[in-house]
């Protein structure tokens, strides 16, 4: 179940010039610094919703449309989407680098982009 879990996790399936699935990229995300991997593993998730009861009755048309979908996806199927929702939205606006310095500020606007990647990666779970 965790590897389930761990590889719908869009940065547990990327790595950019030897990052760690962004465990080397420190960001400031709503005013903390933190490794942008720790930002998806947890962060990310806090913010979509109040509580975890409140997330899951607000996950119902996702969870349903990920019901509706093909039960012959495999593993590597779930890595693929997820290593392009990593390229597409995680790693968006976000300058390479390995260091222990912020190199961006996120606010709002990621926490926005990346919602609807965290509302599916969870629902496809369930």
């Amino acid at each position: 179940m965790h590897f389930i879990g761990d590889v719908h996790q869009p940065l547990h399936a990327a790595d950019r010039n030897g990052d760690g699935g962004g465990n080397a990229e420190i960001v400031t995300f709503f005013g903390k610094n933190a490794p942008l991997h720790t930002i998806w593993d947890n962060q990310i998730v806090y913010n979509v919703d109040s509580t975890n009861t409140v997330l899951a009755a607000d996950l119902s048309a996702e969870i349903a449309t990920a019901a509706g979908e093909s039960a012959t996806s495999a593993p590597m199927d779930w890595a693929l989407q997820s290593y392009q929702y990593a390229i597409d939205v995680a790693y968006s606006g976000i300058p390479g680098a390995n260091s222990k310095t912020p190199v961006a500020v996120l606010g709002q606007p990621y926490q926005d982009a990346a919602t609807p990647v965290v509302r599916i990666q969870i629902a496809a779970l369930v």
